[in-house]
């Protein structure tokens, strides 16, 4: 009987609740018949039987009765308890035994013959009379929880009822074993969709099967390019004896019975069912899919064929144990074996990888106990010298390899490793071994596919034969040591990752103000700098549908005032947009929000333990080893030297500060040591792989040194820090160290201000001394979560609290009474102490010691948290007791506490709270470090981010975490990555004469290979027949051929399939020729680099061609869990792309960033998935309709294209012409180019010239027009992106028909199709000699850029040395540097990749490095320059023009390659919207009720500037106010001033008359044909006397004309020229003829056939081969433009009067195009808001646009004036009056030699008299009444209309000047006089008001009734009119 109940931890299970309880039937004892009978019934005697063992023996009587037999038989051993029957037959007896204890089918009980038996034909016979049945002894129990723990009982049933219950002896601890078990399975099916990704990947997503009641720990992905996944291994298991019927059980074991992990099954009876034994074999570890059908099945041999399907790798060893097998009749021959029937046959281009599920370690590097990646090293006693002999083995499960020796190759460790079974494959890499291992290698060791037996053990070095016993021992050293470490990596996720990106805010001041994020098209308003980390994630929770979104708020360490708030999300899309910040309303000096991803490193350990190093990985670049403790400035460093690297920053601790820390080194300290006057302190051994130049160092009470230099050096002990160990300090045990380990110079100097001016010891308080600890730069420390979470809630919260005063009171009120006077209280941040208890305050009050200083709370208006600073209690989710003591540090969200007190659900703590935490996690220190590291600027593919172990990494439990920024989704997979293509030129200008060679790929080397012959077709098969045998080629190679002529042959190598490393190494050559003019030249054209999401080893997938024949992979996912692996999913079928797939849709479009009311910028980033192919252009519709009808009125379109850079090459000839010319670009210098050059042949010239020949794609098409007696070559560049450097052409070698050769740029490149994008600007610093001056280039020179200078440079630095002498300037932070040299010609190609003032990448055309110095050997024929190959650009904008006002517009973007447009983005939308227009007119009157008011009318406004008005702006004053007039002024330090060459010549001496010169226009007056450069006359003096010219300087020399067809030799000190040719040089030259050699000028004394008598000696370097010109018989006028900037417009020259000559000709060339000083773009701000870039040169239409797009401006008048290298302008402002704020100016993006941007006021505003301003907050009214005025004050009144975006312009009330008015007062004094019959005079004096206008008339009335009745009549009345007289 079988009872199952369920498991309670701890407590023994009492089956109270009973789940399960059966009783299992079914059995029946075997009965067998001893029959023994005779012919006569005449028996008599006795026999004897045995049971099993014959040794044991009954003897039994014919007449035993059957009582008798069964004591006998129960006699015999392990016969157990038997019944027998007794029964008398006529002819004997037959005895029944029935077996009781022994149970199922028994063996037969043996007689010993009939000897002792008479009787007439005696018989004895034994028979089995029934089989015997065994009940079943298992059971299943179905639908039972899954992965609940459940404990069983059994009990056995006879006749004389239960036995005792098995749980009796469990409890006790014997019986079954394990006394509980959980219900679980391997998983289910996943269920998989496979799809394209690109022409070498492929993408798959699947879902998670059910776990099967255990959780699923990881997911293998297969892929395969056969149909299936190939045979499994079948085996044959055979078992038999001669004779008799089989009984017993066996087993399998699993693996060798040496071997540490060998298993086998449970005991399996003999005649097992194919299912049976199926069951048993899936319950051995690490096999959980096998399949068995009985094949045979007979009494004597059983036979059961077992298939395999769970791998495509071997399963390992299978042994037979039939030890409990044996024949019923007693024959113990027992014969088993096992064949291998089949496989396993691991199909075509197999390959592999894993997605681990465990959220707590994905992600993340560690040291294991197992793994398939392991390395292997060697070290001794540093003392005892290096290793020079010997051998050892290695040993894997118990396996031993043959002897290796110590200096073994990576292919003699393979051939070792797979001599052992089960190693079907393993690659090797060999390194260097590190200093001071004194043996030659290390290794890195990785199996190959599953071990058999579960996970790959730990290699192990056998110690009885480490270099001795069967190996050779070891030669040098003592004490020999191997180290081996598995690593096993974790770094795939199934659950993915999330996306981590970075709001940054830089700024040289405070920053304030606002800004809005924007995401996948929604947007967040207003959002304040002063945000919280949980305020701003639950804002952008309401703008996207994140499964996941967390918001930290830290600093960045690189800026004066820098904010970041790190956001994690949860990536659902591998398309998901990236968040977009608009900074347009932030305020500070410079300040700007960027957003940047972020890179994260943390490492772990248990314990404080980590040691040893790691590299690197990123875009196919890696870091030289970077210790564990390096400093954050060690890890920036190592950044910033990669390519792919422009600009990375570290993020301080985003939480607790105390994580910040710094690294401590123990250093000798002596004021005497000093180098170069530079302080200098050393410490022990190598510690260039901690510490960074930059760092800052604190050294006593110094804490602002900084690290200048950091040297390694060897122990000297006879000068520097060497001495200093050895002659002070000879016995201690640092100087022993410091001769072993040698030490590391630390050079410093003071950051900041001089503090270290004499000793360590006075400035410092340092004394002198061997050990000092000294504190150098910072790292983070990091953490780790604990289990469970913890919750912390408020105690009080504050009801009213005053600032400024000491009450407060809190909520509960009758909670108040438990605080007690001295309490410590932290509130909104701050710390408070309790100084009494409802002290005279009311219930609930407390009062503190200091006053309140938050913000006033009244009636809990505002939510403000109360909490206990000491005895704070956390609740926990689990029993914490065992992580965590008293006085530990423990991280709660923000928050830093001290642990007081823990219990087994709660933790007593001390420290400030900041917020509630609920249900939070809770960290404690990490043992480790943490890196967060910004990447600003970059080219690399983050993506290909990872972190790799050295091999003498170490720690207990150690962990590299690594995260990426841009996330990967869940339960999806990406096979393969982007395969390398390498392109292989062979040049040979001898045409192949038969030359060979071979190619070397990693460590191996081909055979002999065929130089290209014809087509090239059989010389690509050959070279990929000889490469794909070379063992360091993992997976497969294709050859095509790209292009070939008759010289050269172009081949491109892509590699695809498994290579089992990070990337792939370059192939080199070596030419085996019978000439010396072969070469071979290599490029890598892309670079393979693996997704660190998915693996960090190189995998690419064979790309499909076009009858699909190709490309077609069958892909599987398998869940496993602790069972297990599952079911495989269903075979899924895809394909890669033949050249890619369609993009995917643009992220994170956002229109209206910046907008007016016509016109909205859009916003977009490139698709996270390019498809694989390059994206040259971007479709951007727009509608009002979100279904954008093509026929809609609003509808538009755009396309944004890369701009491939044209160039013309024109050769302009009067007559035919003849020569050579040369091209220059980049400072390389082509071959003599004939004027007859075709167009192919000048592809390969200018492909030469600007580095892309040799990289086997179209660099530059060129194509060929006739031009009169000339020719034009039009150039397209398609390798080179960008607005490139022109051409550079040298006609000098040109004859005949008055030739001149330029360069036009058709079409100016531009490579920026995406708003942000940006090209870096490149420059090239050229040395090169002239032809025919073999001697080296030596010497040195200095460069300087933005008036900074560098150290010295040598003609002899590598590209590294040039990056360092760059990178030492301050306005330079970073640049890349390519070194070419050739025999003439040496160039660095520098990539200026950030600049140090850039707060937003992009820096736009940026000033040329100038040659500051030089000191060059033979400097008369060696030339320094500086070339600019590509112009940089600033951050690309995209404006939609021309759209309508007031309409919500709808926008969307596809991106293009070489397959056609992708699908569309999500959609944004926007409205144009603007200031309002003034209203149409006003009117002013006077109203009737006062005379103090005045009363305007205004029409509505028409246009409302796209936003409905919201209100009028009215402004009255009594006299026209003075205007605020502001000046923003751009201006640098001077650029490069252009410098064009006026050229006269002539066949012969004697150009007379004159020539004018044009420019802009102007022309001069004439110009003699020898006029002087400068002073009367000059050409200087008549240049600038031009209005168009400005100012310039002019120097005059010979002009001059090579020697044509002939090269020269001559020595120095000689005067005699040889030709190298065949010309006749009188022909050429005459006596008194002037020529040039080199700077050298010469008459010519004598001429001959071959050669030149000089009339002096020649003084400069020795030539062969030399160029040697001769005076052309005119002038060159060298014109330097000093006043102008930028690139000038060339003059023009003219023939003028009297010109004459043997073929007189003026030319001009450009020798030196300028270049302002001046680049980038600057914003303008004002009220809070920022203007959209404006360019350097903006126009005055463009600044007063931008200005008036703000909303706190209406309208203003821009002027603009040229400064010297800059612009003035004046902002006059109409519309804001009064002295109003200055604009400021952010000027970070302007570049330049000292390049600024200020703001002044040159007249402050002032307020008109009388000014009044009223706000009408409503569209509805338009008039109003504007009171309390002066009396007769005329005024002038302005109505504004005011919409969301501000006020508009303004409209004057008519009339203009309107004064308020009223009636005047009665005049007084009125008096009549008499003055005869009929007249009287009336008197009057003028009223005392006039009622705020002059009195003009006066009316009399006179009448003769009192009461004036006839006033009105004729004569009784009368007007007074006044004049001005009266």
């Amino acid at each position: 009987q079988v009872y199952v109940t369920l498991e309670q931890s701890s407590v023994p299970p009492s089956f109270e609740n009973v789940i399960f309880s059966k009783n299992i039937i079914g059995s029946n004892p075997e009965i067998q018949a001893v029959e023994l009978s005779a012919d006569d019934n005449d028996l008599k005697g006795s026999f004897e039987i045995s049971f099993v063992n014959q040794m044991y023996k009954a003897r039994i009587y014919c007449d035993d009765s059957a009582a008798d037999f069964s004591t006998k038989l129960r006699s015999l051993p392990s016969i157990g308890n038997v019944d027998v029957e007794k029964t008398i037959t006529n002819v004997g007896v037959v005895w029944l035994i029935t077996f009781q204890s022994n149970v199922g089918d028994i063996e037969s009980i043996k007689h010993h013959g009939l000897v002792d038996l008479h009787g007439t034909n005696v018989s004895l016979e034994i028979k089995e009379y029934v089989r015997g049945k065994r009940a079943p002894q298992h059971i299943t129990v179905s639908d039972l929880a899954g992965g609940i723990p459940y404990v069983t009982r059994v009990s056995v049933i006879n006749k004389a009822g239960a036995g005792e219950l098995t749980i009796v002896n469990q409890i006790a601890g014997n019986g079954i074993i394990p006394l509980s078990q959980a219900a679980y399975s391997v998983p289910g099916q996943p269920k998989v969709t496979a799809q394209s990704f690109s022409n070498s990947q492929i993408e798959i997503k699947f879902d998670a099967p059910p776990a099967n009641g255990s959780p699923i720990d990881l997911y293998k992905i297969e892929w395969t390019s056969s149909s299936d996944f190939g045979a499994p291994k079948t085996i044959k298991i055979s078992i038999s004896c001669g004779s008799g019927e089989m009984i017993g059980t066996f087993r399998l074991l699993h693996g060798k019975s040496s071997s540490l992990i060998s298993s086998s099954t449970v005991p399996i009876n003999i005649r097992a069912s194919g299912q049976e034994l199926s069951s048993a074999l899936v319950m051995i570890p690490y096999i959980w899919n096998a399949t068995a059908i009985n094949t045979l099945w007979d009494e004597s041999t059983m036979e059961w064929v077992v298939e395999f399907n769970q791998d495509v790798d071997d399963i390992g060893t299978f042994n037979l144990d039939v030890t409990n097998v044996h024949s019923k009749d007693g024959n113990l021959s027992i014969s088993a074996e096992i064949d291998t029937l089949s496989g396993p046959l691991k199909p075509d281009n197999y390959g592999y990888g894993y997605l681990f599920d465990n959220t707590q370690t994905c992600g993340s590097t560690y040291i294991g106990e197992s793994s398939a990646l392991q390395y292997v090293s060697f070290s001794i006693d540093i003392e005892s010298g290096p290793v020079t002999e010997g051998s050892y083995q290695l040993m894997l499960d118990q396996e031993v390899t043959e002897c290796i020796s110590y200096n073994a190759s990576a292919r003699d460790i393979e051939i070792a490793l797979q001599g052992l079974n089960n190693v079907v494959g393993v690659n090797v890499v060999v390194s260097k071994a590190s200093r001071g291992s004194q043996f030659p290698y290390q290794y890195k060791i990785m199996f190959v596919g599953e071990y058999a037996y579960g996970e790959w053990p730990a290699l192990r070095v056998p110690t009885q034969t480490f270099g001795s016993e069967v190996c050779k021992p070891f030669v040098g050293g003592v004490n020999h040591k191997v180290n081996i470490i598995p690593v096993k990596n974790e770094m795939s996720c199934s659950r993915g990752a999330t996306k981590t990106q970075v709001i940054t805010v830089d700024s040289l001041t405070s920053p304030g103000g606002t800004f809005n994020v924007h995401y996948n098209g929604n947007s967040i308003a207003s959002v304040p700098l002063a945000v919280s980390a949980v305020e701003l994630r639950n804002k952008i929770k309401m703008i996207g549908d994140f499964d996941y979104i967390a918001v930290s708020k830290t600093q960045q360490t690189d800026v004066t005032h820098g904010t970041s708030w790190v956001i994690q999300s949860a990536v659902a899309e591998t398309s998901s947009g990236d968040f977009y910040v608009n900074d347009h309303q932030t305020t500070g000096v410079n300040a700007k929000i960027n957003v940047y991803p972020m890179l994260n490193i943390t490492t772990f350990a248990e314990q404080n333990d980590i040691s040893g190093d790691f590299r690197i990985y990123l875009g196919g670049e890696v870091t030289p080893p970077i210790s564990h403790r390096a400093t954050q400035g060690k890890i920036l460093q190592e950044l910033h030297r990669l390519v792919g690297v422009g600009k990375a920053t570290m993020l301080s601790p985003s939480d607790h500060i105390n994580r910040l820390s710094a690294v401590e080194l123990e250093v000798l300290i002596d004021d005497s040591l000093i180098i170069s006057t530079r302080k200098i302190i050393a410490v022990i051994g190598d510690v260039t792989n901690i510490i960074a130049q930059g760092d800052k160092i604190t050294i006593g009470s110094c804490e602002n040194l900084m690290i200048d230099s950091i040297d390694f050096e060897e122990f000297q002990s006879l000068s520097g820090a060497g001495y200093l160990y050895d002659t002070k300090y000879p016995s201690s045990s640092e100087t022993a160290a410091a001769r072993k380990l040698g030490y590391t110079l630390i050079g410093l100097h003071v950051d900041r201000f001089p503090i270290l001016t004499s000793s360590f010891t006075n400035d410092c308080l340092q004394n002198n001394t061997v050990s000092a600890t000294v504190k150098v730069g910072s790292f983070v420390k990091s953490k780790v979560a604990l289990a469970g979470l913890v919750s912390i809630a408020e105690k009080w919260s504050v009801v009213n609290a005053t600032l400024g005063s000491p009450n407060i009171s809190l909520f509960p009120a009758d909670d108040v009474s438990s605080i007690a006077p001295g309490t410590a209280l932290v509130i909104e941040g701050a710390d408070y102490t309790v100084d009494a208890i409802n002290d005279d305050c009311g219930v609930g009050c407390i009062k503190l010691t200091s006053n309140f200083g938050g913000g006033t709370v009244q009636n809990a208006n505002r939510n403000v948290k109360v909490y206990p600073k000491n005895g704070i209690k956390a609740y926990t989710t689990a029993d914490l007791t065992s992580a965590v003591s008293p006085s530990d540090i423990v991280y709660i969200g923000v928050d830093t506490f001290y642990v007081q007190a823990v219990t087994t659900s709660t933790l007593l703590l001390t420290g400030k709270i900041s917020e509630d935490s609920v249900g939070s996690y809770i960290y404690i220190d990490g043992c480790g470090v943490e890196h967060n590291i910004i990447m600003k600027a970059y080219t690399a593919d983050l993506d290909t981010f990872n972190i790799v172990p050295e091999s003498n990494w170490r720690g207990t439990g150690s962990r590299i975490f690594i995260s990426r920024s841009g996330g990967s989704p869940s339960l999806q997979y990406l096979i393969g990555n982007p395969s390398e293509i390498q392109a292989l030129t062979f040049r040979d200008p001898l045409a192949f004469i038969g030359n060979v060679f071979t190619l070397t790929f990693g460590e191996f080397t081909t055979e002999n290979i065929d130089w290209p012959v014809d087509d090239g077709d059989v010389a690509a098969r050959d070279i990929q027949d000889a490469l794909m045998p070379l063992h360091s080629v993992k997976g497969n190679v294709q050859v095509v051929v790209s292009s070939y002529t008759k010289f050269e042959y172009v081949f491109l190598i892509t590699f695809w399939g498994s290579f089992s490393m990070e990337g792939i190494p370059e192939i080199t050559s070596t030419i085996y020729q019978t000439g010396a003019v072969a070469k071979i030249y290599h490029e890598t054209i892309r670079d393979g680099i693996a997704n660190g999401y998915y693996s960090s080893l190189y995998t690419a997938l064979q790309e499909a061609n076009d009858d699909g024949s190709k490309g077609k992979y069958m892909v599987r996912v398998t869940a496993r869990n602790k069972k297990g692996y599952g079911t495989p999913s269903e075979l899924n079928m895809a394909s890669t792309a033949p050249i890619g797939k369609l993009p995917g849709p643009p992220r994170s479009v956002m229109l209206g960033r910046y907008y007016s009311s016509s016109d909205l910028h859009l916003d977009y980033r490139p698709p996270q998935n390019d498809g694989g192919a390059k994206i040259t252009k971007y479709r951007i519709e727009w509608d009002s309709s979100p279904s954008f009808i093509a026929s809609n009125i609003k509808y538009g379109s755009d396309e944004i294209a890369i701009q491939h850079e044209e160039q013309e090459i024109v050769l302009s000839c009067h007559s035919p012409c003849y020569g050579i010319f040369i091209l220059s670009w980049g400072g390389m210098v082509s071959d003599r180019l004939s004027v007859g050059i075709t167009a192919d042949e000048m592809e390969v010239e200018i492909a030469k010239l600007v580095g892309v020949y040799d990289i086997g794609a179209v660099p530059v098409k060129v194509t060929k027009k006739a031009y009169g007696f000339g020719s034009k070559w039009l150039l397209t560049f398609f390798n080179v992106y960008g607005n490139i450097g022109e051409v550079e052409a040298n006609g000098h070698f040109l004859y005949g028909g008055d030739p001149v050769i330029r360069v036009d740029e058709i079409i100016a490149g531009n490579a920026d199709i995406y708003p942000g994008d940006y090209t870096y600007e490149v420059q090239t610093v050229y040395i090169r000699k002239a032809p025919g001056f073999d001697s080296p280039v030596t010497g040195s020179f200095t460069l300087a850029f933005e008036d900074e200078i560098t150290p010295t440079i040598g003609v002899d630095a590598s590209a590294d040395d040039m990056k360092r002498a760059l990178e030492i300037l301050t306005t330079i932070h970073t640049v890349n540097v390519q070194h070419h040299m050739r025999s003439d010609q040496i160039a660095w190609v520098i990539t200026f990749t950030h600049l140090v003032h850039e707060n937003r990448q992009g820096a736009g055309d940026i000033g040329l490095i100038r040659v500051f110095s030089s000191s060059l050997f033979e400097p008369s024929v060696t030339r320094i320059g500086v070339f600019e190959n590509v112009k940089g650009t600033q951050p690309m904008t995209y404006k939609i023009n021309g759209l309508s006002q007031g309409i919500a517009y709808y926008c969307r973007v596809s991106a293009y390659n070489a397959l056609g447009y992708g699908l569309f983005s999500a959609t944004s939308a926007a409205t144009p919207r603007g200031h309002p227009d003034p209203p149409l007119s006003a009117h002013a009157s006077i109203p009737l009720d006062s005379g103090k008011s005045l009363k305007v009318v205004w029409t509505p406004v028409e246009n409302d500037g796209g936003s409905a008005i919201a209100g009028y702006e009215l402004e009255w004053y009594s006299k026209e106010s003075i205007l605020e007039v502001q000046k923003i002024t751009t201006s640098s330090t001077d650029g490069i001033s252009e410098v064009q060459i006026v050229r006269t010549s002539a066949e012969k001496q004697g150009i007379t008359g004159f020539f004018t010169l044009t420019f802009n226009g102007e022309t001069t007056e004439p110009i003699d044909h020898d006029a002087p450069a400068d002073g009367m006359n000059s050409v200087e003096s008549k240049l600038k006397r031009l209005s168009t010219i400005g100012d310039v300087s002019v120097d005059r020399y010979l002009s001059k004309v090579p020697i044509h067809n002939e090269l020269f030799t001559i020595n120095t000190g000689e005067h005699i020229l040889q030709r190298m040719g065949a010309i006749d040089l009188t022909a050429a030259l005459s006596i008194s003829d002037i020529i040039f050699i080199g700077e050298e000028v010469h008459d010519i004394a004598a001429v001959t056939v071959s050669t030149v008598t000089l009339n002096d000696t020649y003084n400069g370097p020795p030539a062969n081969g030399a160029i040697i010109y001769k005076w052309a018989y005119g002038y060159e006028w060298v014109v330097t433009f000093t006043s102008h900037v930028g690139k000038q417009s060339l003059l023009v020259g003219s023939p003028s009067e009297s010109w004459a000559g043997s073929n007189p000709t003026i030319n001009i060339f450009r020798i030196r195009e300028g270049l302002q000083p001046l680049s980038g773009t600057l914003q303008l701000s004002f009220g809070g808001e920022k203007t959209e870039p404006l360019p350097y040169n903006a126009d005055k239409t463009a600044m007063k646009d931008a200005l008036e797009s703000l909303k706190g401006i209406g309208e203003v008048i821009v002027t603009r004036y040229d400064n010297s290298n800059g612009h003035n302008y004046f902002v006059t402002f109409l519309t804001e009056l009064g002295n109003i704020e200055l604009m400021s100016v952010d000027y970070s993006q302007l570049t330049g030699p000292n390049a600024k941007a200020r703001v002044a006021t040159i007249e402050d505003g002032q307020l008109p008299s009388n000014f009044g301003r009223k706000s009408i907050g409503s569209s509805l009214i338009n008039e109003y009444t504007i009171r309390d005025l002066q009396n007769g004050t005329p005024y002038y009144i302005r109505i504004r209309a005011r919409n969301s975006e501000g006020l508009g312009g303004y409209t004057t009330a008519m009339p203009a000047l309107l004064a308020p008015k009223e009636q005047p007062s009665t005049p007084s004094n009125v008096q009549m006089f008499n003055l005869d019959d009929d007249s009287i005079m009336i008197t009057w004096q003028a009223p005392e008001n006039d009622g705020g206008s002059p009195v003009n008339r006066y009316l009399i009335q006179w009448d003769t009734d009192e009461e004036f009745s006839n006033a009105s009549s004729p004569n009784f009345h009368k007007e007074l009119f006044l004049t001005t007289k009266d």
